[in-house]
């Protein structure tokens, strides 16, 4: 209910409201943990809600505090995988949030301290990639993650190695775009963004050829968005 209350402050545009539902669940969470500690469905439910918690303070600035919330909530993750029968639920659920603590690390302390989370994130989400009973489909996150591990590693001088990631990510991508009814504006501008940074690193590593198709494939994304509203002007 205090999960509920949070999402309903989050929906309303109630900061307040937001972050005491956010804290009341994780306190009662934390409550059945206690009690219950061999429980994996429990420590799911903690780190589900300590996910949510770190995701705020990262967007209020709270880095340090998101840090902790991200770590908690990946090592219960880990207690209900080895407890619980290695769910591919609460493995994608520990992907996700490694992917936001490397996230939360890098802005805390450069991006050589995020790349060791980026690789568990990577051995994590291994196992998935070809599950069909995950609550939702892995290639978007799978993508946001190598395109954040790339720009890491591009920032540690590791050109490439960041090209390799930037050209994964870019596969899932345009898997992603060609798989989905309707590609929403987001999905869009994040490949658009990704084929700029791409072509980018393949100008720094004078690869011509491999240029003008990176620079090909970001004109594309941007023909794919100049027809479409709420904010695909901005990512042009």
């Amino acid at each position: 209910a205090a999960g509920v209350l949070g999402t309903c402050g989050y929906q309303l545009g109630d900061a307040e409201l937001q972050e005491r539902g956010m804290r009341e669940g994780v306190a009662a969470s934390e409550e059945n943990v206690r009690a219950n500690p061999r429980v994996p469905r429990y420590r799911t439910t903690l780190a589900i809600n300590l996910s949510n918690l770190s995701t705020l303070m990262q967007r209020n600035g709270s880095l340090e505090e998101a840090a902790e919330c991200s770590r908690e909530a990946a090592e219960h993750l880990q207690v209900a995988l080895d407890r619980g029968g290695n769910l591919p639920s609460d493995r994608f659920q520990l992907f996700q949030v490694l992917l936001n603590l490397a996230s939360i690390t890098g802005e805390l302390s450069g991006p050589e301290s995020a790349l060791p989370i980026y690789d568990a994130a990577l051995r994590t989400a291994e196992p998935l990639r070809d599950r069909t009973d995950l609550p939702h489909p892995i290639e978007i996150p799978l993508a946001q993650l190598h395109r954040n591990h790339a720009s890491s590693l591009r920032e540690t001088g590791r050109d490439k190695d960041a090209l390799e990631a930037y050209e994964r990510a870019s596969l899932l991508y345009q898997k992603a775009i060609s798989e989905a009814p309707s590609a929403p504006v987001w999905l869009l501008q994040q490949a658009a963004t990704l084929e700029c940074w791409r072509a980018s690193l393949l100008c720094g590593l004078d690869g011509e050829q491999a240029t003008t198709r990176a620079i090909d494939a970001f004109e594309a994304r941007c023909d794919a968005l100049a027809p479409l509203p709420d904010g695909a002007s901005t990512a042009l």
